[in-house]
């Protein structure tokens, strides 16, 4: 939508100085009461508007200053991830070891959420599991199928298979059917704080009583190496932990102002990533018997050194979801 010209309708007052509106023209009794700054509403996506003067006459708006304020954050992650296509998700993470909770067997079904393009899926495949890989992104997913079939062994022809699905939400798995959980740098991925409580429930859903979850997430750093300014990054994300990844990888806060942070232009991040604390993880965590909990050095997509977690989770027998 270009700021400059446009018109609305105005679909109902909210108050003096919000106004709830759709493209058209603004109706001349709305004019007392236009205040310095209008919300509008186009879809789920929130913008503000500063206008100059309204014309008489047609109440047409002659010049404005459009600023994208989405609020959605949660539909803003889910398409920042869906951008990625033919193996470009990144994954830098390392391989999970399950084999010291989960003896490789064909009748063993390992499920990995936010398989992205399926690094780790196809790992466990031909280390002897049944695996599922499930992920938002349908490209990724087709990718991953594609490339399954480089993999399959003879007579496991249907051991290894692919899904899409928003984990937050519903898993396409029945309930006590797994008997270990892979997630992989994807906790990083989820941005909304109820999202990463509900991909939580929903793996402690599909997981069997004594199910193994196994999770490789990045923690929060501040090193010569990996320089970051959390509290920079948080004038853009709204949350402490929780950066930017630039389109321009050259890109960095380091020498922007905080008028400039906040000036950033929605075009110009790729995506946010959350990086946790060890009290953040063990509490999505409550609800599993910790069975190993270790500070690990691993790399960001660009090389850098960044901490890390490997924690690997049981659901307790008792549970049942």
């Amino acid at each position: 939508m270009k700021a400059l010209g446009h018109t609305f309708v105005v679909k109902e007052v909210l108050g003096n100085d919000k106004i709830l509106a759709v493209q058209g023209a603004f109706l001349p009794e709305m004019v007392p009461y236009l205040a310095r700054e209008i919300e509008f509403y186009e879809g789920q996506k929130l913008y503000s508007l500063e206008y100059d003067r309204i014309a008489t006459g047609g109440y047409m708006v002659e010049s404005v200053k459009l600023e994208f304020e989405e609020r959605n954050r949660s539909k803003f992650e889910s398409e920042a991830w869906l951008r990625f296509t033919e193996g470009t998700t990144p994954a830098s993470t390392p391989m999970p070891d399950l084999r010291p909770y989960i003896a490789p067997s064909p009748k063993k079904v390992i499920v990995d959420v936010g398989c992205g393009w399926g690094r780790v899926a196809g790992q466990l495949y031909l280390e002897g599991y049944s695996v599922i890989g499930t992920d938002i992104n349908e490209k990724e997913i087709e990718y991953a199928k594609e490339k399954a079939k480089t993999l399959i062994i003879p007579n496991r022809q249907n051991t290894l298979e692919y899904q899409v699905d928003d984990a937050t939400k519903h898993i396409n798995f029945s309930s006590e059917s797994a008997d270990g959980v892979v997630l992989n740098a994807v906790l990083t991925a989820i941005i909304p704080k109820e999202d990463r409580h509900g991909i939580i429930r929903e793996i402690q859903r599909i997981l069997k009583p004594g199910g193994i979850l196994s999770i490789a997430e990045f923690g929060q750093t501040t090193t010569k190496e990996y320089p970051l300014d959390y509290r920079k990054h948080a004038l853009v994300t709204d949350e402490y932990g929780t950066i930017v990844a630039f389109k321009d990888k050259t890109k960095n806060f380091k020498d922007l102002s905080d008028d400039d942070i906040r000036a950033l232009k929605r075009e110009e991040i790729e995506y946010f990533a959350h990086h946790y604390t060890e009290e953040e993880l063990r509490d999505l965590l409550a609800d599993f018997e910790i069975l190993k909990f270790e500070k690990k050095e691993f790399k960001t997509r660009s090389g850098k050194p960044i901490n890390g977690f490997e924690i690997i989770a049981r659901k307790p027998e008792s549970v049942s979801c």
